[in-house]
């Protein structure tokens, strides 16, 4: 009875997490940075977000629950111990901005271990976190549908929708002979971030599709997707989805070569595929505007700011320049002079990760990433049940790869929480004895 009140419990706050983490609700405070380049930098700032007092109720909960049981992971050991090595060896002039993003990095340790041992300790079923996250992607998939319909916001703005027009400077969008039209973004700071969550959410409804319970859910997930799909094709990220379309592929190779292909998968992905095949008739026009664009922002800027980014770190390989810092040296080592509008983070996770906080550290984040791949891999082969395995496999790909052409994963809440409650999925599953019964 006891556990089942503290199950209870910890369902209902890691719900609210993962909505606060799609409605962002948060409270911009100002640095010295703030309007370095003109315009308010979130980057540049100290936001506070409810995703941020979530996480601290859920994770003291956690450790009052365990106690003793509560165990952290000799990985995210490593990469504390490396990120407050390099914060105490970074003091300079912006040591605010250091301290901030200490903060903000030790919590997505925080999150990763308090997912890690909440499902390894049965306080709450993976299942449980996905459901939750598809739900709340259909939200976002069924708004950016309007969005886009109406070709402006929907006025959610309490819920961080931002104010789309296509006459609004800043707002992604396509240019066409006859008008311009906005990239939808849901309560997303932008639609490549809206992108991978749809393309997580469509993962996890292949999964969920896989493991019904009731034949009605089937054909509800059948619907789902069709609609995450749709909702996918409207941000036009190109990134997101190539990745799709890897995603199917891996998915497809994994669960062949597990031997295990069911009926029911295979019909999931022929709707799939018959709805990629209409969303990419009905939106052909615009993909293809979108796909042989010479956008600046895109080509030649990513190029400029990842060139910065290889100088940054010649120039500071061990410790990098410090946490949150990238930005401000950008001009320093861009190879021509930028905008103040044009002043971005270094378009690579990695790059970003070594700039910032030198190359150990960006190597770890990808030997661990291999380390959970690996793992993986070697789980799926004892497995009978290997479905969840295989569906957090293909994600650690696409974001591994995602990682290697934007910045998000690194620099913007709502896909940081995101990378790092899917890294702390995959420890649990690793980490238990039977990982996918839970």
């Amino acid at each position: 009875m006891k556990q089942k009140i503290w199950q209870n419990r910890f369902k209902i706050l890691t719900i609210a997490l993962i909505a606060s983490i799609f409605l962002q609700i948060d409270k911009v405070y100002l640095s010295a940075w703030s309007f370095s380049f003109g315009d308010l930098s979130v980057i540049l700032s100290y936001p506070l977000y409810l995703s941020d007092i979530l996480l601290v109720l859920l994770f003291g909960l956690t450790l009052i629950s365990l106690r003793s049981r509560f165990k952290w992971s000799p990985w995210i050991l490593a990469l504390g111990g490396l990120t407050i090595l390099g914060f105490v060896l970074n003091y300079d002039g912006a040591m605010g901005l250091n301290q901030y993003w200490l903060v903000k990095l030790l919590e997505l340790y925080v999150l990763h271990e308090t997912i890690k041992n909440l499902v390894k300790h049965n306080l709450i079923a993976p299942r449980d976190i996905l459901l939750s996250f598809v739900w709340f992607s259909v939200f976002e998939a069924l708004l950016a549908i309007v969005q886009f319909l109406l070709q402006h916001h929907v006025g959610l703005s309490f819920l961080g929708e931002p104010l789309l027009s296509a006459a609004s400077f800043g707002v992604a969008k396509i240019n066409l002979n006859y008008g311009l039209f906005i990239r939808s973004y849901g309560t997303f700071p932008h639609p490549n971030v809206l992108a991978t969550f749809l393309l997580t959410g469509i993962l996890f409804s292949f999964y969920l599709s896989d493991n019904f319970k009731k034949l009605s859910e089937f054909w509800l997930y059948r619907a789902i997707i069709i609609i995450q799909i749709f909702g996918l094709f409207l941000t036009f990220s190109r990134a997101s989805l190539g990745t799709f379309l890897l995603s199917i592929i891996i998915i497809a190779f994994l669960v062949i070569l597990r031997g295990n292909l069911k009926k029911e998968l295979q019909k999931i992905v022929i709707i799939s595929g018959l709805t990629i095949i209409v969303a990419v008739g009905s939106l052909f026009t615009l993909l293809a505007a979108r796909s042989l664009a010479n956008e600046p922002a895109s080509t030649n800027l990513r190029s400029i700011y990842n060139s910065a980014g290889l100088k940054m770190i010649a120039d500071k390989p061990i410790f990098g320049f410090g946490m949150g810092e990238s930005m401000l040296h950008m001009q320093q080592f861009s190879r021509v002079k930028l905008d103040p509008w044009d002043v971005q983070p270094i378009h690579n996770y990695y790059l970003l990760a070594a700039a910032e906080q030198g190359i150990a550290y960006s190597l770890l984040i990808i030997a661990f990433f291999a380390y959970l791949c690996i793992k993986l891999i070697r789980l799926l082969r004892d497995k009978q049940d290997s479905m969840l395995i295989i569906t957090l496999l293909t994600i650690l790909f696409c974001y591994f790869a995602l990682m290697l052409v934007d910045h998000y994963f690194y620099t913007i809440q709502q896909p940081r929480l995101l990378l790092w409650i899917v890294l702390g999925l995959s420890t649990a599953l690793i980490s238990s004895k039977d990982p996918t019964s839970k």
